[in-house]
């Protein structure tokens, strides 16, 4: 028998994500919905339903793995191994047992991540002052101090931070004040050292909105705020910039490459705009020298007819088997798919596939200074006038009684007074004799 069977891995989520809470909130049904756009997320969540009864949601037949036997936040650090990002509701520190309290932070002391979401029970306010968790926290935090305050408050990146990962995409978001904006805010406590503000509240004294902080080998994120999942049903910029922010706060988290079957990618940047360069490292850890592995790789935009797709250059990198780099430029705003087909020798071993996010760029003009010297030129050059914002109900009464229908007649006399006499009708004369000439020189009647 000659026949010869192989088996294609097919794989597309690589980074696992655990939600805990011990009450159902608004923050868990929106952040599912946007970290549910990004293919290689699986999402869990483990939520208390009454009492110390637990449920699990999300992607199980993706995630079942590391979901199997959950029925409660681990007390032990080997089943929080099977999950990269483990985001964190609010609650008080009561509510943990000792082990749980140990097995977070051992599991983040070796490489884990974790996300602290602000709220009435967070922090100082929820007692975690003492606990093993504050070691964690990017914060020096005191027990009872930080409650949640209310009030709208603008955010913006905080120096040195407009070119981090998480803020890929959207630093021009969090320069328009009317968009960025908190409706709730809370103060932890003074930064710790080597604690990073990422985005900070503007005007009045300086407040911490979203911190990121290495502890040991993991990396910790922290929130002050807790209304940011307003974002995701407000404006268009504020939708795009509450899934951007989260989609690319879970991939640089996990600090890891994408694995789909045999393939591992590392892509330049999650977000691209028009006319930029994409770069993905596609890797085979399995591959030995020797070994005829290919890949085949094509690209396919919303702009094409389904099922069209352009071929794209996957060159093998030198002393590197089992490497391979790709490069493609998209043109269009939208999404595209990114296909890679693994073949080793005649069979096709593993298949790739990623789609990417093209966005606009910045709106031309969008942040222009006003320049009232100008507009004043401007107007005046044409008539007109300008009047700043605060002049506004001048402005208005002017044009109503432009449009009230009033007349205004002036005259203009063709011989002012003192013009010595015999040069007007000279001149007129003058015109006539110039007009007869020229008729006869054109031959006109």
């Amino acid at each position: 028998n000659n026949e010869r069977h192989f088996r294609v891995e097919v794989g597309r989520k690589s980074i696992r994500v655990l939600y805990y809470a011990r009450s159902i909130g608004a923050e868990l049904k929106h952040l599912r919905a946007e970290l549910a756009r990004d293919p290689s997320v699986t999402f869990t969540a483990l939520f208390r339903t009454r009492e110390e009864r637990f449920a699990l949601a999300g992607e199980r037949k993706a995630g079942e793995e590391a979901a199997a036997g959950l029925e409660e936040f681990p007390a032990q650090e080997k089943p929080l191994s099977a999950f990269d990002v483990i985001i964190l509701d609010s609650f008080p520190a009561g509510e943990w047992t000792a082990g749980q309290l140990q097995a977070l932070s051992a599991w983040v002391d070796k490489g884990g991540s974790v996300v602290f979401l602000a709220g009435a029970q967070s922090y100082g306010a929820g007692g975690y002052a003492g606990t093993p968790l504050e070691a964690l926290l990017p914060w020096r935090i005191e027990n009872g101090r930080g409650a949640l305050e209310s009030g709208s408050t603008a955010l913006q990146a905080a120096p040195g931070a407009r070119s981090h990962p998480m803020l890929a995409g959207i630093e021009d978001f969090f320069a328009n004040p009317a968009e960025a904006v908190s409706e709730g805010m809370q103060d932890p406590g003074p930064l710790k050292e080597g604690a990073q503000p990422l985005l900070e509240a503007t005007g009045g004294r300086a407040r911490s909105a979203v911190v990121f902080m290495t502890c040991g080998r993991g990396k910790v994120l922290a929130f002050a705020t807790n209304t940011l999942w307003r974002w995701s049903r407000g404006t268009p910029a504020q939708r795009r910039a509450y899934g951007l922010l989260w989609r690319q706060a879970v991939r640089f988290l996990a600090g890891k490459s994408e694995r789909a079957g045999l393939i591992a990618a590392r892509w330049n940047a999650t977000a691209l705009r028009p006319g930029e360069e994409a770069e993905v490292l596609l890797e085979i850890p399995s591959a030995r020298a020797g070994e005829d592995w290919r890949l085949f790789a094509t690209l396919q935009s919303q702009s094409q007819s389904p099922g069209a797709s352009v071929p794209v250059a996957c060159d093998p990198v030198e002393g590197r088997p089992g490497s391979f780099r790709a490069r493609f430029t998209l043109k269009e705003r939208g999404a595209a798919t990114f296909k890679a087909v693994l073949h080793q020798g005649d069979r096709q071993a593993s298949l790739y596939d990623r789609e990417i996010e093209v966005l606009p760029p910045p709106e031309e003009g969008s942040r222009l200074a006003l320049d009232e010297t100008l507009l004043s030129g401007l107007a005046k050059r044409s008539g007109g006038r300008y009047s700043a914002e605060e002049g506004r109900a001048d402005w208005i009464t002017d044009v109503a009684a432009t449009l009230s229908g009033e007349e205004r007649r002036s005259e203009l006399r063709l011989v002012q007074a003192g013009t010595p006499w015999p040069w007007f009708p000279l001149g007129f004369c003058a015109l006539l004799v110039g007009e007869w000439w020229i008729r006869r020189r054109m031959n006109l009647p």
